[in-house]
């Protein structure tokens, strides 16, 4: 019963972390700042991909490790 509120939860937070940087970003106009100190939109891109991937695998690996000890 409790298990579709605890992997929403869980899957959650990297959502509102992901967002509240990009808010922050948006606000300090660090993008453009970057971009014209020369950085690649590529490398901008694939920044961004790896903190969330990292961070979604990190929370996967949790809910699997929970998983596997209190569901099956």
């Amino acid at each position: 019963m409790a298990f579709p509120f605890f992997f929403i939860c869980v899957f959650m937070l990297p959502l509102y972390y992901f967002i509240t940087k990009l808010a922050e970003e948006r606000e300090n106009n660090s993008k453009e700042g970057m971009l014209m100190m020369g950085l690649n939109e590529n490398s901008y891109y694939k920044a961004w991909f790896v903190m969330y991937s990292t961070i979604t695998f990190f929370t996967s690996l949790e809910v699997t490790f929970v998983l596997s000890i209190e569901a099956f």
